[in-house]
């Protein structure tokens, strides 16, 4: 978890340089490596195959810098790039949030992640009142940045021992209490969609108070069926190589249903269903192999290097539970 990297690294001399340094290698060459191949080879070969699909013609600075979810259309419908407004989401936060955790400290900080969390509620209900455009409830730094602060206080209650135990017995009931609630305000409000009202407000809180149950679950246990499966080999693969798999799926899925259309339209008497599947599971697994050619030879190398920028550990069973917790794979 990142705020406990940060916590954990705030004493220690160059704690800004690290955490940029770091943050920079994980996050910046494949993202900028796709944005390249976006703006010169795809486009290239989509003139070439004479294909149908759209490419990004807007203004590109908005994704350089990692603000596309405030441009006009809040990123949604840009051709292979839509998805990116969550990660301009947490790029903004993180800009500022090593400052607030180093002028915060320990006791104060849950107070500026409860101010984050009721602010951003409190919003959305405004907004949502007052007929905003849900699309922008739903991908605007301050009404999204809830959630990043229950991770937060996660992180804050799992280095507190008296609160990791309180946590840790508390964590199935929070998760429970967080996915029956979301349950509840989906159904009376006729489906998980963002774009009904209550979805948006306090459905979105429950959603994330469920996943904060999760995350404290799986950090307090060692044992149990969903802590298997949670540890199963291809899950810790596939949360090995999900930076890349989220950065990619979108253009692969694309391409690869254009490829899958395009054959149905040669050959007609090819069963439709089938070949929807077969598409289906050849994009996904397209993408899995992609990201894992990805991590074996560009991440790696790269990530190599992150090492030199390393926060000295403060005590050796602290740095023990940083290298446990902090497995994210945008840390």
């Amino acid at each position: 978890m990142i705020t406990g990297v940060l916590l954990d690294s705030v004493e220690q001399p160059h704690y800004f340089r690290n955490f940029y340094a770091r943050r920079a290698l994980r996050l910046f060459p494949l993202y900028y490596l796709y944005l390249a191949l976006l703006m010169t080879l795809v486009p290239s070969l989509h003139h070439a195959l004479r294909t149908s699909l759209p490419d990004y013609h807007g203004n590109w600075w908005w994704y350089l810098t990692y603000f596309s979810n405030w441009k006009q259309n809040f990123a949604a419908g840009d051709a292979n790039l839509g998805h990116f407004w969550s990660l301009a989401v947490e790029e903004q936060f993180y800009i500022a949030w090593p400052a607030v955790v180093l002028i915060a400290g320990r006791r104060r900080l849950p107070w500026v992640c409860a101010a984050l969390i009721i602010s951003a509620t409190g919003l959305r209900y405004i907004w949502s009142t007052e007929g905003v455009y849900w699309n922008q409830i739903y991908r605007l730094t301050v009404t999204r940045w809830d959630t990043i602060a229950m991770g937060a206080l996660a992180s804050l209650a799992l280095r507190s021992e008296a609160a990791n135990r309180l946590s840790g017995r508390a964590a199935p009931m929070v998760m429970l209490a967080g996915a029956g609630a979301f349950i509840v305000i989906a159904s009376r409000a006729g489906g998980p969609l963002w774009s009904l009202r209550p979805v948006q407000t306090y459905g979105a809180t429950a959603a994330a108070i469920g996943f904060t149950g999760l995350i404290l679950y799986a950090a307090t246990r060692r044992t149990g069926t969903l802590i298997r499966a949670l540890t199963m080999p291809i899950m810790i693969e596939i949360g090995r190589y999900s930076y890349c798999i989220y950065v990619t799926h979108l253009l692969v899925f694309i391409n690869f249903a254009w490829v899958g259309s395009w054959v149905l339209k040669r050959f007609p008497r090819v069963p439709a269903v089938p070949s929807k599947l077969l598409v289906f599971v050849s994009a996904n697994l397209a993408v899995f192999f992609l990201a894992k050619l990805s991590w074996r030879y560009f991440e790696s190398p790269i990530l190599s290097l992150k090492r030199r920028f390393a926060p000295a550990r403060i005590s050796t069973a602290q740095g023990q539970q940083s290298d446990r917790l902090a497995v994210s794979p945008t840390d």
